[in-house]
């Protein structure tokens, strides 16, 4: 998240403010995400885009998880491919885990139900040894697919700051 903010930033041609919250605990009832949402006028909010798991590789590609089903995959494999010719046309899939119900269960819900871009990208499974649990550690992460999926983001995310 940390580095997906420095790119972005350092562009220095983004026409909205960007904010890079973290929170943890999630599964204890998306108590953060529900607060900030209370608290900030999300009528000024063009997108929120939560990120997850992007360590633990699924199938080496990112799920778009909306309420809008495919549109979001869509639009953001558009623009990384506007980006970077060399990159996955299908790298961002659809929520291929929608008996899981992700969209309720992540951090951008709160927000979804007011912002009309709020979506969580998300690079492993729900089914994962180590998702929501204690030992999901440094020493799990994937740190060659953790920089292609930063990159990748970032890349695609233009679409919502130009």
């Amino acid at each position: 998240m940390i580095r997906t903010g420095k790119i972005l930033c350092c562009k220095k041609n983004n026409r909205y403010l960007l904010l890079f919250i973290a929170f943890s605990g999630e599964e204890l009832g998306l108590v953060g995400s529900e607060s900030l949402a209370q608290q900030l006028n999300l009528k000024l909010i063009k997108a929120v885009i939560n990120l997850e798991m992007l360590g633990r590789p699924l199938r080496n590609r990112c799920y778009a998880i909306s309420s809008k089903k495919t549109a979001v995959a869509k639009v953001l494999n558009r623009q990384l491919n506007k980006y970077d010719t060399q990159a996955k046309s299908d790298f961002f899939l659809n929520d291929i885990f929608p008996g899981e119900s992700l969209f309720y269960r992540s951090d951008h819900y709160p927000f979804a139900k007011k912002v009309k871009n709020a979506f969580t990208i998300m690079g492993s499974s729900p089914e994962d040894q180590y998702y929501h649990t204690v030992d999901d550690e440094y020493s799990n992460i994937d740190f060659n697919f953790l920089l292609l999926a930063t990159k990748n983001i970032a890349l695609s995310c233009n679409y919502f700051i130009e």
